[in-house]
């Protein structure tokens, strides 16, 4: 996926966050305090899957 798409996903996915959990679980309203709004950790999660090339990417053996 180009980091074009990837930008726009993520966009996208932050945009109607909400209302893809009331979709996924009916109680969501009740689970969780939507009023207090969503923080996205992004960046974590580039730390977990870091682009290719990177040196801390997996080596993969016999490379």
């Amino acid at each position: 996926m180009a980091k074009k798409d990837d930008l726009l996903w993520k966009g996208i996915l932050e945009e109607v966050f909400d209302d893809f959990l009331r979709f996924m679980h009916g109680n969501a309203d009740e689970v969780y305090d939507l009023d207090k709004g969503i923080v996205f950790l992004d960046k974590e999660l580039e730390q977990l899957f870091p682009p290719e090339g990177d040196e801390f990417s997996p080596k993969v053996k016999g490379s």
